[in-house]
């Protein structure tokens, strides 16, 4: 993995990226973060004049962590379940309260990334 390029700032001075840093960046392709950002895994802070996408740089992480749950036997589905019940539960509207069978919906607290 390389350094990105680019200086490109959001409000709060955190470095944004573009579809092109994230590939280097994660080792994953370019593909593969469109598919995310289509299903709603992953969602680009900002969208240039131009088109591009760009990505708080958090969104490094939160590749990672997706990744890891793909390796873990996590389906795309599931995992993006996992981070909306999550998301819902501690915004208090109910629906993402312990299942049924008295476990949990997934693993520590996550947002998608630009939400």
């Amino acid at each position: 993995m390389g350094k990105a390029k680019g200086g490109r700032r959001a409000a709060g001075g955190a470095r944004l990226l573009k579809t092109g840093d994230v590939v280097e960046l994660s080792g994953l392709s370019r593909q593969v973060i469109y598919q995310y950002q289509a299903i709603g895994l992953l969602k680009a802070v900002e969208v240039t004049p131009t088109g591009h996408r760009l990505y708080a740089e958090s969104v490094l992480t939160h590749l990672k962590l997706i990744q890891n749950l793909v390796k873990s036997g996590y389906t795309l589905r599931a995992i993006k379940d996992i981070f909306f019940k999550d998301r819902q539960r501690r915004r208090g509207d109910g629906r993402g309260e312990a299942r049924g069978d008295g476990e949990r919906g997934g693993p520590a607290p996550v947002d998608p990334v630009g939400d």
